[in-house]
């Protein structure tokens, strides 16, 4: 009598599981995901002059969906909480020019870069003569989009953000 219960046990926990599994697999079911992204970034994410979201990254997300077969939208999302909402779990991802750092690996999952930039500080053309390097600008008053790697970078230097 033991052994079977134990099979109706099994049969009873492969039926569970394959049940489960079908649900899951059903096409009827496609996934969307919803990225965020600062708009503030043209050319790969902008709002246009109707007042539309639009970009290269912004266009990807959706294009990559449909060779895909799942639904992906992109959502205009402030900078300064774009992280705390990939992290309470608002939107799925971001697609919004994210500088890969090891402390953002310690909470985030990395898709392979598209870009690859780097930090730069931008003057007048007329002040060209007047600043070699960065450190010619100690003192100065800079500005940076605070809580990026632009404003990190910045801090390592004498200068005013």
């Amino acid at each position: 009598m033991k052994k079977v219960w134990i099979v109706l046990l099994c049969v009873l926990a492969c039926g569970v599981v394959f049940a489960g599994g079908a649900k899951e697999s059903a096409p009827s079911e496609a996934k969307s995901y919803v990225f965020a992204a600062d708009a503030t970034w043209p050319p790969l994410e902008f709002i246009d002059e109707k007042g539309n979201l639009t970009g290269f990254e912004v266009e990807l997300m959706p294009a990559i969906g449909k060779e895909v077969g799942v639904t992906m939208t992109v959502k205009n999302i402030p900078w300064d909480t774009i992280f705390a909402g990939l992290a309470n779990g608002a939107y799925d991802g971001v697609s919004s020019g994210v500088t890969v750092t090891e402390e953002r690996k310690q909470t985030m999952d990395f898709s392979t870069p598209i870009l690859s930039n780097g930090q730069v500080v931008i003057i007048r053309a007329a002040d060209k003569d007047k600043y070699a390097s960065i450190n010619d600008l100690s003192g100065k008053k800079t500005g940076v989009q605070i809580g990026t790697t632009g404003d990190f970078a910045l801090a390592d230097y004498p200068v005013v953000p």
